[in-house]
């Protein structure tokens, strides 16, 4: 199902009619929905008086984190990344190799001190 446009299944998209994002404009979406989903959407759609169009987009908003909440995790993230914490950084990783290796069923060791500098 789709709406919103003129859809041939036989048509194919060609690299000149892909449309372009701009940060203005919309983007249109073709789902391949089953016969019973599009049942269950369209009739949510239509107990809430609303178009299945607006419905689906009504449920992107809900259900997609809020533009605010990527842009702190991105911050957050780069802050880590921008620490030059380099001690910190090998300390981490030599906490990682021990535990690693001692919790293992197994008594060969993963990180074996005589290969470190060479395999890892």
């Amino acid at each position: 199902m789709m709406w919103g446009a003129d859809y041939n299944e036989e048509s194919t998209l060609s690299p000149d009619k892909i449309p372009t994002v701009c940060e203005d404009s919309q983007m249109t979406l073709l789902l391949d929905l089953t016969p019973e989903l599009e049942q269950r959407l369209t009739q949510e759609a239509r107990r809430y008086g609303i178009s299945p169009d607006e419905y689906t987009v009504q449920l992107l908003e809900k259900h997609l984190p809020p533009k605010e909440f990527r842009s702190a995790l991105v911050t957050l993230l780069q802050s880590w990344i921008d620490a030059d914490d380099a001690e910190e950084q090998k300390e981490t990783g030599e906490y990682l190799v021990r535990v690693l290796d001692e919790d293992r069923l197994s008594d060969r060791k993963l990180f074996p001190p005589e290969l470190k500098g060479v395999t890892w």
